[in-house]
């Protein structure tokens, strides 16, 4: 692999591959190596593969995931590929992606979270937050069935703006993604969002 972004670094030995995926906004091309990584290809204007660097390995470790020296990986193939656009502001923003993936202890399947920009790479699991019902939680013998992304407005609070002497809300957008379970459960996890001015006011799903 190489460092995000860099158009001059590619790897040539991309051995067989299992499957396919364009994202349309990064405008790069993943294609998932049998039992290898998952590579991510970058096109220029004409379609050519102008570099590439690792995006994911094959078994994302429990170490990355802060589940313990003994805890569980998520392991390829890895499914679902979802885009959630843009996090942060420039020149720091990063690009978001989600993907399913299995437990490498118990092949249950599990929801990944990755941002990258020309800099960096961050991977992590999509969990529900402490205390919250799970209901709604996956078996081991269930999988995801379908994937999609949406986003809704939300209000800030405490901030106001001023246009032709008038005050008016200020709004965001806030980023979600639904999965349908194999056993009927419909998931939806929401970005984590700052609803307040002050330190600390942020709200998660």
């Amino acid at each position: 692999g190489a460092s995000p972004g860099a158009s001059d670094s590619t790897s040539k030995g991309f051995g067989e591959g299992s499957s396919l995926t364009y994202l349309t906004q990064s405008g790069i091309l993943l294609y998932k190596c049998v039992s290898s990584c998952v590579l991510a290809l970058l096109l220029d204007t004409e379609g050519k593969v102008s570099g590439s660097f690792e995006i994911l390995p094959h078994i994302v470790s429990s170490e990355i995931l802060g589940t313990g020296a003994n805890g569980y990986g998520i392991k390829g193939p890895y499914t679902h590929w979802t885009e959630l656009g843009v996090s942060g502001a420039a020149p720091s923003s990063s690009f978001r992606v989600a993907c399913v993936g299995k437990s490498s202890k118990t092949n249950q399947p599990k929801m990944l979270c990755v941002e990258y920009n020309e800099s960096s790479i961050r991977v992590k699991e999509l969990v529900w937050a402490p205390g919250s019902s799970m209901g709604l939680g996956l078996s081991l013998s269930s999988s995801f069935d379908g994937v999609a992304a949406f986003s809704a407005p939300f209000v800030v609070n405490g901030e106001r703006r001023k246009e032709n002497g008038e005050e008016s809300q200020i709004y965001q957008e806030r980023a979600f993604l639904a999965a349908v379970t194999s056993n009927g459960s419909m998931l939806i996890f929401g970005e984590e969002v700052s609803t307040s001015n002050s330190p600390g006011g942020k709200e998660s799903g």
